[in-house]
């Protein structure tokens, strides 16, 4: 956990100033997400939710392959369990993912990262998180519509959709906040 995270960092932080980060730098990583030896099929609850800061901070200095990659098996771990997008949300990250997926100019990229963003959406959505999504898709200057829309419009298509039998409102009694379960 946080003794395992200190003796990892200096050596993906060295990768990172490298620009060469690797899918082998990502492994012990997403171990330490889960407390243990990551496996997608046998160990996927996300146990360290700083680990999960860590890698949405650095995946950006990853090449366009490797991001997709961290996006997916982050994709998988939302669909993995409720329990991981919880504790996603609990970490406060749906609002630096949407920063990413606005500021990402890869395609494939881009795409995965709409896609873990509409997960946690799906799950759960504050007024200001929507009210940031609905600014993304605001042009800027000179623009008429950013990069990203098309993926913004599809994760706002995709809020109302519940595909678990016990949806309802989850007033969690924190400012701003409604969560859909």
């Amino acid at each position: 956990s946080s003794r395992q995270r200190s003796s990892f960092l200096p050596k993906l932080l060295a990768e990172v100033e490298g620009g060469n980060i690797r899918t082998e730098a990502i492994d012990p990583l997403l171990s330490l997400l889960v407390g243990g030896k990551f496996d997608i099929q046998k160990r996927y609850l996300i146990q360290d939710t700083g680990g999960l800061q860590i890698i949405i901070d650095t995946v950006e200095h990853c090449s366009s392959e490797v991001q997709a990659q961290i996006w997916s098996v982050l994709s998988e771990l939302l669909t993995k369990s409720v329990y991981n997008v919880d504790e996603f949300v609990r970490a406060g990250l749906t609002g630096r993912v949407l920063d990413k997926v606005t500021s990402c100019q890869h395609a494939t990229v881009a795409g995965r990262i709409a896609t873990v963003l509409g997960q946690l959406m799906q799950h759960n959505i504050t007024v200001k998180e929507l009210k940031s999504l609905i600014a993304a898709l605001k042009g800027q200057e000179g623009k008429f519509w950013p990069l990203q829309a098309r993926l913004l419009i599809s994760v706002l298509q995709s809020l109302p959709q519940r595909q678990v039998p016990d949806a309802f409102f989850h007033f969690s009694g924190s400012d701003g906040a409604v969560r859909s379960r």
